[in-house]
């Protein structure tokens, strides 16, 4: 049925026209000309679909997580505030707008550190290979777990703590390679992980601007490890309008 409705929609918005620039305009323009001229519509499709589907879940799963650590932590919550409401958030900044958002992605990237979608996944080994005195051999599947190497003592001071403030204050070159992965690495890494980091950081900024979360839940909410990264239980909160929902901060 999705399908259907993206293949619709490609057809209506060529045979239209643009509409003032959103994605679909842009793929489009940006598609090949064979694509353009009728031969090859499929490419649009699968970039779309790319997008809803790929990028969806993971990501929301990512804020969900912020979301939870923030209702438990209120002056890191208190802290994203000020920031979302002093940022520029108008459309029109464009990518200068991630310059005063540098905390909101390090709440992001500290959500992705404890709670990684991506959780668990694995890899074929296209040699043999040693890693301590365990033999891989050519053809092997390896198993990597985000999860568990980013919640490890050796690479990570209070491993288990919601501490944004780690990457905040923290020079990248400093975190020790392969000790935070939560998009996977080498060639393989995720294509989309910059447009995740983009997206999941300008949605915190822009719902702690204008809105608070308390969470209901009676009972802890955990990590669930299924085919994603999920919470155990349905996450429960009361969404409250600021009355205050100015831009800037007074």
């Amino acid at each position: 049925m999705l399908d259907g409705v993206v293949h619709a929609m490609i057809q209506e918005r060529r045979a239209a026209g643009p509409r003032g620039g959103d994605l679909l305009d842009r793929l489009i323009d940006a598609a090949p000309a064979s694509v353009r001229e009728g031969a090859g519509r499929r490419w649009i499709r699968d970039q779309v679909m790319s997008i809803l589907l790929a990028a969806h879940e993971t990501t929301s799963l990512a804020v969900l997580w912020a979301m939870v650590e923030l209702a438990a932590h209120p002056d890191i919550e208190a802290h994203l505030v000020r920031e979302s409401r002093a940022a520029d958030l108008d459309p029109g900044t464009g990518f200068g707008l991630l310059a005063q958002l540098r905390f909101a992605d390090s709440v992001f990237r500290e959500a992705l550190r404890l709670y990684p979608p991506a959780w668990c996944y694995s890899r074929r080994a296209i040699a043999a290979d040693r890693m301590g005195s365990h033999h891989i051999p050519a053809g092997a599947t390896v198993v990597l777990c985000p999860y568990t190497i980013q919640r490890k003592a050796e690479y990570w001071d209070r491993p288990d703590r919601f501490d944004p403030w780690r990457f905040h204050d923290r020079d990248p070159a400093a975190i020790v390679p392969g000790s935070y992965f939560p998009f996977a690495g080498g060639n393989h890494i995720c294509l989309g992980n910059r447009f995740a980091m983009i997206e999941g950081t300008l949605i915190l900024a822009g719902l702690y601007r204008d809105f608070r979360f308390h969470i209901l839940n009676p009972a802890p909410i955990r990590p669930l490890p299924a085919t994603t990264l999920r919470p155990n239980i349905p996450v429960l909160a009361h969404v409250r309008l600021c009355h205050d929902t100015s831009r800037r901060a007074a």
